[in-house]
């Protein structure tokens, strides 16, 4: 759920910690594919993220999964987090990756998974993988009568439609970033909602 992956944020050791996990729950990117992101990769003013490499853990730098690159919606929460991130005085140039380590290379995939898992801990979260954050953006997405199944597959870089048998409930729209914003916020004040019912009873 959306409020489960802001409280996942808001345990993550660093705020860039907080800003891979809210775009990989919100943008349905792998993990080598958000540690392959460079600053001129997000395009603001077009709500686009353009996903045109992967980082392999014994091939380095690759092709993304699908063996093309493809655009993906920036959802608000994303636009958000990241102009944040980038606003930081190294490491911001245009060939800079989004998501960086201290010696200006791409972050370490491993030790990001271990904070993920602490992150985890922390907020008192059922345990899932990383790559469960992907799932996220696609059940939720895919639940919009707005979305074709046809876009999402692109938006997940999914070569094959019978991959997507496990999203079957979707349709298209051009406000793509808005919409899928408007979606997280909506199921995000669901949650708050609830959680106010429940501590009025309380």
């Amino acid at each position: 759920e959306p409020e489960q992956v802001y409280a996942l944020a808001r345990a993550a050791a660093t705020d860039q910690d907080a800003a891979i996990f809210i775009t990989a729950a919100f943008s349905g990117l792998r993990l080598g594919e958000l540690l392959g992101l460079r600053v001129r990769d997000i395009d603001f003013p077009g709500d686009t993220i353009r996903v045109l490499r992967s980082i392999d853990i014994r091939e380095g730098v690759i092709v993304p999964k699908s063996g093309k690159g493809r655009s993906v919606p920036l959802a608000p929460p994303v636009a958000t987090v990241l102009a944040a991130l980038l606003r930081r005085e190294r490491f911001a140039g245009p060939d800079d990756y989004v998501f960086v380590g201290a010696d200006g290379r791409y972050l370490d995939g491993s030790a990001l998974r271990r904070r993920y898992r602490d992150a985890q801990t922390a907020a008192k979260l059922p345990p899932i993988r990383f790559h469960d954050l992907r799932h996220t953006f696609a059940t939720l997405v895919a639940s919009d009568p707005g979305t074709s199944e046809r876009e999402l597959q692109e938006w997940l870089g999914h070569a094959d439609l019978r991959t997507m048998e496990r999203y079957r409930h979707y349709r298209p729209q051009k406000t793509a970033a808005e919409r899928i914003g408007r979606i997280f916020a909506a199921e995000q004040a669901d949650a708050v909602s609830v959680q106010a019912q429940a501590a009025r009873r309380a």
